[in-house]
């Protein structure tokens, strides 16, 4: 049916012409792998097994929630659909995973029982990292998607080396300290792919901050709300349950009356797609 036979001469060009891109791409995993285990390697030199448990129970769920978000967002292009997708990220990151920070009580005593109980507080300061961890993803993915792979390594690569250096400066003065390093260079390593977005697509830093601030403002507030509101209930099950549904019900009213625009469009598709 066709005139082309297989032969035995064989074209290299694209692998040649690819290899650039992707093991640029091949570099930066080693380094994200690094970056995101780093914690882990540290805290088994200088400090003990069970600190070491302690942090990685709390990673561990902080993780599941970070990789949920993360799995619903894709490479763009362009600055309307990148601003919208900003948007949309920020609207289900904050609320998820600060809603994962004030339930981490009750998850973990539920679900592991209360010798993991000093998880706690670390799971909740990883959640305030984790919050922005789906924001820094959609940057790197439009990096990505513009072929800058170079850009992206080198970025890996820098960070990996600023948080290794920060979090050995101040591993005398506790875990706490610790991970006050790590979690803040992460949010603040934000403004660094947004520069690398900027130059991409002119995205300028004040119109992101439009796009983010409020949810996070607004996701922060509500869950304070629920907090304290619940704090009094004894019963751990009970808590967990209305914990959930207060805070559920707090954040969709404040969209509601807000009068967001992305919450609106979650809730056709979601119509149109029954």
């Amino acid at each position: 049916f066709t005139r082309w036979r297989p032969s035995l001469q064989f074209n290299f060009t694209p692998i040649k012409e690819m290899f650039g891109f992707s093991g640029k791409l091949l570099v930066t995993n080693v380094f994200n792998h690094i970056n995101n285990n780093l914690f882990s390697v540290i805290l088994g030199k200088f400090y003990s097994e069970k600190e070491v448990g302690y942090y990685n129970q709390a990673n561990k769920w902080c993780g599941m929630g970070q990789l949920f978000i993360s799995g619903m967002i894709n490479g763009v292009a362009q600055q309307r659909v990148f601003r919208k997708m900003l948007r949309f990220t920020a609207f289900v990151s904050f609320p998820a995973m600060l809603g994962l920070g004030i339930v981490s009580e009750e998850l973990i005593i539920i679900t592991i029982t209360d010798k993991w109980y000093s998880s706690i507080l670390i799971m909740q300061i990883l959640c305030i990292s984790g919050a922005f961890a789906p924001i820094a993803y959609l940057y790197q993915q439009l990096i990505i998607s513009k072929g800058k792979s170079r850009i992206y390594m080198w970025n890996t690569i820098a960070l990996g080396i600023i948080l290794l250096s920060g979090v050995l400066l101040v591993h005398s003065h506790g875990i706490y300290a610790m991970l006050a390093v790590y979690v803040s260079t992460n949010i603040l390593w934000l403004l660094t792919w947004h520069y690398f977005v900027w130059q991409e697509i002119g995205l300028k830093l004040r119109h992101a901050l439009i796009d983010i601030l409020p949810y996070a403002v607004i996701a922060a507030t509500v869950m304070a709300i629920t907090y304290y509101s619940t704090r009094s209930i004894e019963n751990i099950y009970l808590r967990l349950a209305s914990k959930i549904v207060l805070a559920a019900a707090l954040y969709v009213a404040a969209m509601w009356g807000s009068r967001s625009v992305t919450f609106k469009e979650s809730i056709q598709y979601f119509i149109k797609k029954k």
